[in-house]
Formats: structure tokens, C-alpha cells, sequence
């Protein structure tokens, strides 16, 4: 077997899934319709296409690295020059891409610390309430807020007074939705994928994607517990300025939860 051309063939399905992708999965019907299905493929091409490339490389520094310990007698001399241009070339692209994923990581694990930080410091001054079966703090605040970090759930006494019991109920497991599908690891991911290859559109796709598609997901699920039209009037009301909210809650509305 040539394996060169095995690397090839890898580089091949890395640059067809990274140009396929976008066009494909980044089809409005296919995000409104089927939120968890998009999500779903969009992880399996990530994953793809990171194994192929990162394969590819790997295959051809190796090849490379043969040439220079192993002579053959009467060999060609093309074959060996092309193993070890695209091994030069892939231990480039390996340096860049190492170098942008160190600061892609060490950007995301600083924001993390930053953030859980503050919601370490806002739960320490919140008290522990329930509705029914749902668990969330209670932090005193003249300003309107709810969102979910780690395993907690956390809300400002002036959402309480906006929305009513089942309006609560239906955010809260919104919110709970994001938790139990680990939605905060999977935007991380894309994000990372965006800075490491912020030219390529299917970085891009991946990272737009994960941000509408978890939303959409949460609301599903919230609107198939307490009901599309009790989730909708508390989306709308508890994310007023949160980007693509008013498409969210016509969704809803239309939608046969």
C-alpha cells in the first residue's frame, strides 16, 4: 500500500467534509426542524475531520522521518522528495496549528476560571429554593436574569416577579436542558475549532450552529415537559435581548409540542 497516498486520500476527506459541511448543515430548515439531528452531525464531521487531518499529518512526518534513517538502493529519487516536502510541510502545519489551539485552549480555560469565579462568589450569597421537583438559587438582584452553570441553576429575584409559576418552570428546565446535554462543553468545542481555523467557513458553521442549535434544543425540551405556549411567553420574557429570541418564541408558537 502507498501510503502517501493513504495521506492523501486523508487530506482529500478533511478538505471535502470542511467544504461540504457548511453547505449542508448550516441549512436554516434543517436547524429549525431538527436542532439535535444538526448538532449531532456537526459533531461527527468535527470529529471526522480532526481524525483525518490529524492522521494525514502524523503519516506524513512519518514518511519523512523514514527517508532520513532508512536509504533504499536504486530507488527513486521523486518518491522520497515528495515524502519529505509534505512531511516539511505538515510539520509546519502542525507547529500553526499547535500554536493556535494552546491559545484557543488557555482563552477558553481563562474565561471558565473567570466565570465560574464570579458564580462561585454570586451563589455564596443565594439561598437554595425548589418548584416542584426543580432546584435553582435565588440571588437578590434588581436585575433580570437566569442561567445555569456546572450542575446549578441560578436566578435573580426580579425574574421571579416577571414570570409566573409555570413560566419559571419551563425556563428552569431550559436551563436544565443546557446542563444535562453538556451544552457549555460542546460550544467550547466549537469555539475552539473557530480559532483554530477562523478562515475555514465550517469552523465558522460549527461555532454559529452549536449556539442556535443548543437554544433550540433547550426549548424543545422545556416546551415538551410545561408546553410550547408556557415556554414561549417565558423565553420571551425571561431572554428579551438575547440574539434570535423573537424567531425562537414564533417557533414555538407554531410548533405542535
Amino acid at each position: 500500500m502507498n501510503l502517501t497516498l493513504v495521506g492523501v486520500g486523508l487530506m482529500v476527506v478533511y478538505f471535502t467534509l470542511t467544504a461540504i459541511a457548511p453547505l449542508l448543515l448550516s441549512s436554516p430548515r434543517l436547524i429549525i426542524r431538527h436542532p439535535a439531528l444538526c448538532l449531532r452531525l456537526w459533531l461527527a464531521t468535527f470529529i471526522v475531520a480532526a481524525t483525518s487531518i490529524a492522521l494525514a499529518l502524523g503519516l506524513f512526518i512519518a514518511l519523512a522521518l523514514r527517508h532520513h534513517v532508512i536509504h533504499t538502493p536504486g530507488h527513486d529519487n521523486l518518491g522520497p522528495f515528495i515524502d519529505q516536502l509534505l512531511g516539511w510541510l505538515s510539520i509546519a502545519a502542525v507547529g500553526i496549528l499547535a500554536f493556535r489551539m494552546g491559545v484557543a485552549v488557555q482563552d477558553a480555560r481563562a474565561a471558565v476560571s473567570a466565570m465560574n469565579g464570579e458564580f462561585q462568589t454570586v451563589l455564596s450569597s443565594a439561598r437554595i429554593e425548589r418548584l416542584g421537583a426543580l432546584e435553582f438559587a435565588v440571588v437578590e438582584s434588581e436585575v433580570p436574569l437566569i442561567g445555569a452553570r456546572s450542575s446549578r441553576v441560578i436566578v435573580t429575584t426580579a425574574i421571579l416577579t416577571l414570570l409566573s409559576e409555570g413560566q419559571l418552570a419551563a425556563v428552569l428546565e431550559h436551563e436544565r436542558s443546557h446542563i444535562r446535554r453538556k451544552h457549555a462543553r460542546i460550544l467550547a468545542i466549537a469555539n475552539i475549532a473557530e480559532a483554530i481555523a477562523p478562515a475555514l467557513s465550517a469552523g465558522k458553521g460549527f461555532a454559529s450552529a452549536a449556539r442556535v442549535t443548543a437554544e433550540l434544543i433547550a426549548d424543545d425540551d422545556a416546551a415538551r415537559v410545561y408546553g410550547a405556549a408556557a415556554t414561549a411567553d417565558a423565553i420571551e420574557i425571561a431572554y428579551p435581548f438575547e440574539p434570535g429570541v423573537a424567531e425562537r418564541v414564533q417557533r414555538l408558537r407554531a410548533s405542535k409540542f
